[in-house]
């Protein structure tokens, strides 16, 4: 089994745009189309007073995007084990359907069990723009009360 997993935040999103559910529904449904996913589940729900949840659940995995209008920040969550080259065509079926002005891309890999039930997780470089750094290395770096501070000061 292999997984490809992109998280990502969309960054400078207008509040109109992630504010509406028929526009995180369409863009879960083409992001499906675009992976050559098979859906078996969606839900959208829109929240009091801003915000909208969307998942669909794949025979894959699944693809989740929240928003926090009142920052434009849409998050994107997006598994599946269709292989790098379906999941990058979900992701930029997203960014395309939604207005930004900056992503923050992780990619991660998954190449199932390896040895005596190790997991063989790959960090993959950010394809896009910068993202933060990962926490290890900030709380290796930092001393125990300085950590959280430059934590976030690393991801915004």
């Amino acid at each position: 089994m292999q997984l490809s997993i992109i998280v990502a935040t969309l960054e400078g999103c207008p509040f109109d745009a992630i504010d509406d559910p028929a526009l995180i529904d369409r863009a879960l449904t083409e992001a499906v189309q675009a992976g050559g996913f098979t859906l078996l589940n969606k839900h959208v729900h829109e929240f009091e007073p801003q915000g909208v949840t969307g998942a669909a659940v794949l025979s894959e995995s699944h693809i989740a995007l929240h928003s926090w209008p009142e920052t434009g920040v849409l998050f994107v969550d997006l598994a599946t084990c269709s292989g790098a080259a379906a999941t990058n065509a979900a992701f930029a079926r997203i960014c395309a359907l939604i207005p930004h002005t900056t992503v923050r891309r992780h990619d991660v890999g998954y190449r199932g069990r390896t040895g005596r039930d190790q997991a063989a997780l790959t960090h993959v470089a950010p394809i896009d723009k910068p993202t933060c750094a990962p926490w290890r290395r900030v709380h290796e770096a930092a001393p125990q009360h300085r950590r959280e501070n430059k934590r976030r000061a690393l991801c915004r």
